[in-house]
C-alpha cells in the first residue's frame, strides 16, 4: 500500500487498541480514521488527533432538520419551527434525520410535527418508514435496541470481566431509565451505598433507603475497608 492512503475504521465499538492495530498497514504514511464509542482507542493516535463528538449545536441541527425535510432553510418562520423540533429532540442527528424524512414524506407539516410526536413519540422513532439518511439503515429506537443486544450478548460471553460489566452495564440502564438524562450522577449511587450501611448507635445496620436498597443489586453498593462507598463495579458498567 502506498504512502498516499485513507482508510476508515466506522464505528469500531467491540475492539480493543491492540486488536485493532493488528489491521493498520505498516509504515508511517497514509491516514486511518477511527469512529468509536471506545474511549480507549485513544491510544491508538495523539491526543490532539483525538476529538469526542459531543451533542450537536442547534444551529447545525436546525440545518440537519430543513434538509433532510426539503424544506427552505431560508424561511425565517421555518427556521423557528425548526428550533421547537430539534430542542425537543435534544438534538440528536439521527433522530431529527428521522423527523425530517417523516416531514419530506409529506405526512405532517413541520409545524405540527411537535403535535404528532407528543401524541405518537414510540411510533415516530421506531417507524421503519422514516429512518432518514443514515446508512445504518436503523430508526432512533432499532439503533437503542441493538446496542443493548450487543451489551446482552457480552454478558452472556467467555469473558468473565467483560460479561460481568455488561451485566453492570444492563442493570444500571434499567435504573437510568427512570432518571432525566441530564441529571443522573455517581453521588447518587454513593448516597444511597453509605445510607445504606449507616450505623447506628445500637451498632445494628439499618437502612434509612429501605426502597433504594431492596430495588438496587447490592453488588454496585459495597463499601470498602474504609467504609467508603467501592464505584469499581459501577464504573465498569459504565
Amino acid at each position: 500500500m502506498g504512502d498516499n492512503y485513507a482508510m476508515v475504521f466506522d464505528n469500531a465499538d467491540n475492539l480493543t487498541p491492540e486488536e485493532l492495530e493488528q489491521y493498520f498497514p505498516s509504515g508511517l504514511g497514509g491516514n486511518i480514521l477511527i469512529t468509536s464509542r471506545n474511549s480507549g482507542l485513544r491510544h491508538l493516535t495523539l491526543q490532539e488527533n483525538s476529538l469526542e463528538v459531543k451533542e450537536m449545536e442547534e444551529n447545525d441541527a436546525i440545518s440537519l432538520l430543513l434538509k433532510a425535510a426539503c424544506l427552505d432553510k431560508s424561511q425565517e418562520d421555518l427556521q423557528a419551527e425548526a428550533s421547537k423540533v430539534v430542542n425537543e429532540l435534544f438534538c440528536i442527528p439521527l433522530a431529527i434525520d428521522q423527523a425530517g424524512a417523516f416531514i419530506a414524506y409529506g405526512d405532517t407539516d413541520i409545524r405540527d410535527y411537535l403535535d404528532e410526536y407528543s401524541q405518537y413519540r414510540e411510533r415516530l422513532l421506531s417507524y421503519p418508514a422514516f429512518k432518514g439518511a443514515s446508512k445504518y439503515n436503523r430508526s432512533v429506537y432499532g439503533t437503542w435496541e441493538l446496542s443493548f443486544e450487543e451489551i446482552h450478548q457480552r454478558a452472556k460471553g467467555d469473558d468473565s470481566q467483560k460479561a460481568e460489566a455488561a451485566k453492570s452495564a444492563m442493570f444500571l440502564l434499567a435504573i437510568f431509565a427512570f432518571f432525566h438524562f441530564d441529571g443522573i450522577t455517581e453521588e447518587i449511587f454513593s448516597y444511597a451505598a453509605t445510607q445504606e450501611h449507616e450505623e447506628y448507635g445500637d451498632n445494628e445496620q439499618r437502612s434509612t433507603l429501605p426502597l433504594t436498597g431492596s430495588m438496587i443489586d447490592h453488588t454496585l453498593l459495597q463499601l470498602d475497608d474504609t467504609g467508603k462507598w467501592d464505584n469499581f463495579l459501577f464504573k465498569e458498567g459504565v
